[in-house]
């Protein structure tokens, strides 16, 4: 059989909850090299999801919309690599890969907490003064060390793995309404 063609509409009973729980919900914005309008927000999870009452992290997301007015339930979502790379900058190079696709599909993409405009975490391991000293230590155990510490003091870092990403995938389809995603992985997203 043939599968109906639909349009995830924002504004949805659920959003509307979702909007009423603290929910950013996607609206028009701009990104750069995107000839049609995405929509771009954010969506609240908890960073534990044993402790829902505690901290919680604002998961970016921005939806570039199937061309077509009718679009399938089944979004196109692409899982960065790294780990810690961020989805949403590289909007325009997907949308421009999956451009037959986006015919009747939109493009979903989420920021992997810990990236991008999902409570990023970063860590200044190089030294622009020593590009030598950088490249024979790649990981310096001492700067690692340190970032680490300080990162700590503004999260749990226990939180930040792909399961944890995982769930908040999930949570974000629920709330936009979608149905099955076509994931498309790249590097550390293959193996997510």
């Amino acid at each position: 059989g043939t599968r109906k063609a639909r349009r995830v509409r924002w504004g949805r009973p659920s959003q509307a909850a979702a909007q009423s729980n603290g929910q950013a919900m996607p609206e028009r914005c701009s990104l750069p090299g995107l000839a049609q309008p995405p929509r771009c927000g954010s969506i609240e999870v908890p960073e534990n999801p044993a402790h829902p009452q505690g901290r919680r992290l604002q998961i970016g997301v921005a939806v570039v919309p199937a061309k077509k007015d009718r679009a399938h339930s089944d979004p196109i979502v692409v899982l960065m690599g790294g780990p810690g790379e961020a989805a949403i900058v590289e909007a325009a190079y997907y949308a421009q890969q999956f451009d037959a696709l986006l015919a009747d599909r939109d493009l979903l993409l989420v920021d992997q907490r810990g990236t991008g405009r999902s409570n990023a975490l970063r860590c200044q391991l190089y030294s622009p003064e020593a590009p030598a000293t950088s490249l024979r230590d790649i990981f310096p155990v001492d700067v690692a060390q340190r970032c680490a510490q300080r990162l700590q003091q503004q999260a749990d870092l226990t939180q930040y793995t792909y399961a944890h990403f995982a769930r908040d995938l999930e949570h974000v389809r629920r709330t936009l309404g979608y149905g099955p995603l076509n994931l498309f992985g790249g590097s550390y997203g293959t193996r997510a």
